[in-house]
């Protein structure tokens, strides 16, 4: 099939479509679209760009104009890096290329379609999950608590498959809306939390009065983005680690969410096991009976991997006045960690030999795109998920992008001769991932 079907294709599948409307990634094909951008835009401009010398002075023009470049392209390759050099990420390829595995002549195969299928829905649950109040008035700021619930099977039966709702309250406790902690609220976090780096870097390059103005305006965009009601599954962790940590400044919450994430996102099997074991901590903090059904429904959730049960508990964890400053917050998030049995480097050795493992397996893949994106994801990986849980893009291999022309222009985001996947072919990539997806559609519909 060929790419100028991607917006059909994608927007079949519509895991970030309320928040990503300048640009996007397709998590079947793992194609990135700047949809907002055109070729003229981009001229000039690449990853590189993102480090900029500390006596640069950006006059407004040359400000408007890296900013709308920049911040979009951080959004949507940190998208892409979570979506393939990650744990969850190489997890997420494994699930593609097992479409492509299924013998078509053995129908006893055909299940690996349906699973691939309901996980794909899983990323973003469907907006029964999410209860909006829209008779309440949304006044700031917001309260918020957790409750659990558990998922409906798909032919229509509870399952022991528990969800992590976060509750936001007015001032007087009446819910205004109800959003489940999921996959998806991860991924949106930690590319906000790398558009908010990028975007808070170009304002310190500002002068005055420019510099505070932009300021300004960027706090109040960043408020009008986590207190929307009607996306509040894309920016639940700001909010919880912002209520739990009594915090008011959006910029010292992101840099500590993209961590989080990126630990939680990059949780091996045995961080879950650990956390389970551990779960009278959850229970002493909270003060609540270790066998109450609150702390059974966290240790459920953990024991199914469910990766927002475990952001919850590492954020509920945290000492008050974790973010003071970036240190206090690592020191923190040990604290955390060793409260349930883990620790940073346990984790990190823990994710190493997982990821490990799912890059062999991926390695053998028939598909050319999944051994590619396989192969860059691991070696991404190893430079994503070092000792201090920062990393910068440019490092990073990285495919080129699609403007959003008419002709679909391809953006060389990365242009350096050490991008691995500086001439991956997007064509062929969208060909073969497309099919995998097409397999899935095709036989979920088959499943009455």
């Amino acid at each position: 099939m060929p790419l100028n079907q991607l917006m059909d294709t994608r927007s079949r599948w519509s895991i970030l479509s309320k928040v990503d409307q300048l640009g996007a990634i397709d998590f079947w094909t793992l194609t990135i679209s700047l949809d907002a951008l055109s070729p003229e835009d981009t001229v000039g401009l690449s990853v590189d760009d993102l480090q900029i010398q500390r006596d640069t002075i950006f006059n407004y023009v040359e400000y408007e104009r890296r900013k709308k470049v920049l911040i979009l392209a951080a959004h949507e390759y940190t998208h892409f890096v979570d979506a393939t050099s990650s744990l969850w990420g190489m997890r997420h390829l494994s699930y593609i290329d097992s479409c492509h595995n299924v013998d078509i002549g053995n129908e006893t195969q055909f299940y690996f379609l349906k699973h691939t299928y309901d996980y794909m829905r899983s990323i973003r649950l469907p907006d029964y999950y999410t209860t909006i109040n829209l008779k309440l008035p949304t006044q700031r700021p917001w309260r918020s608590n957790i409750t659990c619930g558990v998922i409906f099977s798909s032919d229509g039966r509870v399952t022991d498959r528990p969800i992590i709702f976060v509750n936001f309250l007015t001032a007087d406790e009446n819910l205004i809306v109800r959003s489940p902690l999921s996959v998806v609220s991860l991924l949106e976090a930690s590319a906000m939390a790398k558009e908010i780096e990028v975007h808070l870097q170009l304002i310190a390059h500002l002068q005055e009065p420019e510099k505070t103005v932009e300021t300004r305006l960027l706090k109040e965009e960043l408020l009008s983005y986590i207190y929307n009601p009607e996306i509040t599954e894309y920016s639940a962790c700001f909010h919880l680690l912002a209520n739990l940590q009594d915090e008011k400044d959006i910029g010292i919450v992101a840099r500590a969410v993209g961590i989080l994430c990126r630990i939680v996102l990059n949780a091996p099997e045995i961080a879950f096991k650990t956390a389970t074991k551990n779960i009278t901590a959850y229970a002493e903090q909270m003060k609540l009976h270790k066998d109450s059904f609150e702390v059974a429904r966290i240790k459920s959730a953990l024991e199914k991997q469910n990766r927002g049960a475990l952001y919850f508990l590492v954020a509920v964890l945290l000492p008050k006045s974790a973010l003071k400053s970036h240190t206090h917050f690592i020191s923190s998030l040990e604290i955390s960690l060793k409260s349930i049995g883990l620790s940073i480097e346990k984790l990190k050795r823990g994710a190493y030999q997982e990821a490990e493992d799912l890059w062999k397996g991926l390695s053998t893949s028939k598909l050319q795109s999944i051994r590619s994106l396989a192969e860059c994801g691991y070696e991404n990986f190893k430079k994503v998920f070092p000792t201090d849980l920062e990393y910068s893009l440019e490092q990073l291999a990285l495919p080129p992008a699609l403007h959003g022309d008419d002709n679909m222009t391809p953006y060389l985001f990365s242009t350096s001769e050490r991008n691995t996947l500086r001439a991956f072919d997007l064509e062929n990539a969208y060909d073969e991932l497309v099919n995998c997806q097409l397999k899935a559609e095709s036989f979920a519909e088959a499943c009455i």
